[in-house]
């Protein structure tokens, strides 16, 4: 859920296409839901710099 949190934050260029719900059942039983975005051309360079941002922050965060 943090993954989805994260990614749901502004630039609200990132469009929420669809939720793909009760598509995948993992290894220990629990039922996955897959949220699916999309960007288009223009947005992106924004959006990979922000993606980026966020990864460089969350591995400072969890790095030992």
């Amino acid at each position: 859920m943090r993954k989805v949190l994260a990614f749901c934050r502004p630039p609200a260029s990132r469009q929420q296409e669809g939720v793909f719900r009760d598509h995948r059942i993992l290894r220990e039983g629990h039922i996955r839901h897959s949220i699916y975005y999309s960007v288009i051309r223009e947005e992106w360079p924004q959006v990979r710099d922000q993606l980026e941002a966020e990864q460089s922050t969350y591995a400072s965060a969890h790095t030992a």
